[in-house]
């Protein structure tokens, strides 16, 4: 029973010191559904300035750039979040703020859930065996773009 406690106690405590090492940072959600976390510091007429922590070297960081029109929002460390994406139908932009932050996440879930590693293997024996058994026909291509109609 002594043990039980001193490892529940000890557990705890490496819980609350891994907490407080890491320090929260900005979220940049873009319109193609992935997320990027950093530190903004700048956002211009065209492109918004991100630090984002190199992997191996804590508390370093590196400067990168994103475009503003692949960006939908930020969300700050303090809890507010700022959208830079608009409806605007001159550029393209049809969708409500509402519906992009729906397809954002069906986005989002669509890169975690599907996985298809049947059909991956299929494409890549038929599109092999096209070039090695055909090689030099015109139509060696055929057998894999069959195998995409089906």
């Amino acid at each position: 029973m002594k043990h039980f406690f001193f490892l529940s106690l000890l557990s705890l405590i490496c819980l609350c010191l891994q907490g407080q090492t890491a320090e929260p940072l900005d979220t940049v959600y873009l319109l193609s559904g992935k997320t990027v976390a950093g530190v903004v510091k700048d956002s211009s007429d065209e492109r918004l300035k991100i630090l984002v922590p190199k992997k191996g070297s804590p508390g370093e960081f590196k400067a990168d750039f994103v475009d503003l029109e692949l960006v939908f929002s930020v969300k700050y460390r303090d809890g507010h979040e700022e959208i830079f994406y608009r409806q605007d139908t001159l550029f393209g932009h049809y969708f409500t703020p509402q519906e992009v932050r729906y397809y954002m996440y069906g986005e989002r879930d669509a890169r975690a859930g599907y996985r298809c590693p049947g059909w991956t293997t299929g494409a890549f024996l038929t599109g092999f065996a096209g070039g090695y058994f055909s090689p030099g026909i015109a139509f060696s291509p055929l057998p894999a773009f069959a195998y995409a109609g089906i």
